[in-house]
């Protein structure tokens, strides 16, 4: 009975660490671990609503331009 008790308990707690390393304290469960990350509860955290493949490519376009920036200033055009 302990070893399917520790075995539940490991599961339960890997699921929640994987919500909350996932999505964030401030919207795993609700905002259930909100309170134990930070001080500040009265402010609201900037939420993303994108998906993560469009951050991703948005973050890809961001650096290429920066690139492209970059070596027109190092080339002098």
């Amino acid at each position: 009975m302990g070893k399917a008790m520790t075995g539940i308990i490991v599961v339960l707690g890997l699921w929640v660490g994987v919500e909350v390393m996932t999505v964030g304290p401030e919207r795993a469960f609700d905002g259930l671990f909100a309170d134990f990350v930070s001080d500040d509860t009265e402010s609201e955290a900037e939420v993303d609503d994108r998906s993560t493949a469009r951050r991703a490519g948005d973050s890809v376009t961001r650096a290429r331009d920066e690139a492209e920036a970059r070596r027109e200033r190092m080339l002098g055009e």
